[in-house]
């Protein structure tokens, strides 16, 4: 999947644990960007996408392409 750049949105990934690229770096398929966590009020290791618009949360699946 494709990452779209849409102004005025901040997508993320949520509950890393530890984080290995910056804002705005490249990278390419394949790339280790971060790693699985538990932080915050989960039950278990995982990780999901969250985009915010503002101070609402939207649907990050409209935000990438493929």
């Amino acid at each position: 999947q494709t990452s779209i750049r849409t102004p005025g949105i901040n997508p993320g990934l949520c509950h890393l644990s530890a984080i290995f690229v910056k804002a705005g770096e490249r990278v390419v398929r394949g790339q280790t960007i971060g790693l699985s966590g538990d932080t915050g009020l989960t039950f278990g290791f995982h990780l999901h996408r969250q985009a915010v618009q503002g101070t609402q949360r939207i649907d990050p699946t409209r935000l990438y392409a493929g």
